[in-house]
């Protein structure tokens, strides 16, 4: 039995059928299921660039991301030029949502979680010192798909974020790309007790590609990369003034839409080191250190 046939035997015994499993394989190291009883084997590359960690990890995308990243990643071997054109085609052609009502923050998580498996994910937040104690809470979510890019009014939504966000961001099989995910995390947690599952972090996948314990910032990952500017202009300004206008709208989407673009370019140079399962263990990991020490000061409380 070759290694194709065992996937498929093990597919239609744990997912009942291969339907819309549609995938290839590429030159990866694969530790097999323990079922198995298999020792490691190395697959042979096709081009295709969605990948399996393991047997029991299998890394599902939509049609429609498929063809985003499988694009992504051919524009960044024509060059760098063809790279930031596609890109500024594609954000020119995105719908910018802005999320200000609790009827349509729930008609968005429902669009989400039907019909992607992948999100960049930034937050805009506010950070005060009161009476020496520092206080931050959360002024608007960026989440972008392949097709939308959704501004969270936090502001006007406080009151009901957690109902509608926690099945997003609790959800195992959507994928939450971050830059620096560390505040981010404090920020959702501490405001909107809000516990994020199932991440990759760009600064951890960098600094294992750079093998340096410093991250370069995601405005240095897109010049390397993508060879577009993001402009910074508002990265420090007060995100709680409503309404806000039309250049701040168009920054805060322009940090989690890059991060779709980045993953594939990212993970494809891990695939090259082999380092995909270690980055991917890295940002489960911190995942864990750095919400859970929150949770159970909480929870002694």
């Amino acid at each position: 039995m070759d290694i194709y046939q065992m996937l498929d035997n093990f597919i239609s015994m744990n997912y009942g059928s291969k339907q819309g499993l549609k995938f290839k394989l590429i030159n990866y190291s694969i530790e097999l299921d323990h079922l198995t009883k298999l020792p490691q084997l190395q697959l042979q590359a096709e081009e295709n660039y969605k990948f399996i960690k393991k047997f029991s990890e299998i890394t599902l995308l939509t049609e429609k991301e498929l063809q985003f990243f499988e694009t992504v990643l051919r524009e960044h071997k024509y060059g760098k030029i063809n790279l930031s054109q596609f890109y500024s085609q594609i954000q020119s052609q995105k719908q910018v949502i802005v999320v200000e009502s609790e009827d349509h923050l729930q008609q968005c998580c429902i669009d989400i979680i039907q019909n992607y498996t992948i999100l960049g994910v930034d937050i805009e937040h506010y950070s005060d010192k009161v009476d020496d104690f520092k206080i931050s809470f959360a002024c608007t979510i960026q989440l972008s798909t392949v097709e939308m890019d959704y501004i969270i009014d936090v502001m006007k939504l406080r009151h009901v974020c957690n109902k509608y966000l926690t099945p997003i961001f609790e959800n195992q099989k959507l994928l939450k790309i971050f830059h620096g995910c560390e505040v981010d995390f404090r920020v959702l947690f501490s405001d909107l007790k809000i516990i994020v599952k199932n991440i990759l972090d760009t600064s951890k996948i960098d600094m294992a590609l750079i093998k340096s314990p410093n991250a370069q910032s995601l405005e240095k990952l897109c010049k390397q990369y993508l060879n577009i500017h993001l402009d910074k202009l508002y990265q420090t300004s007060d995100w709680r003034i409503r309404p806000l206008p039309q250049q701040m709208i168009e920054y805060a989407r322009l940090d989690s839409a890059s991060l779709l673009f980045l993953y594939p370019i990212l993970i494809d140079e891990c695939r090259k080191s082999n380092l995909v399962t270690k980055v991917f263990n890295q940002c489960q990991k911190l995942s864990l250190i750095t919400q859970y020490p929150l949770i159970n000061i909480i929870n002694k409380d």
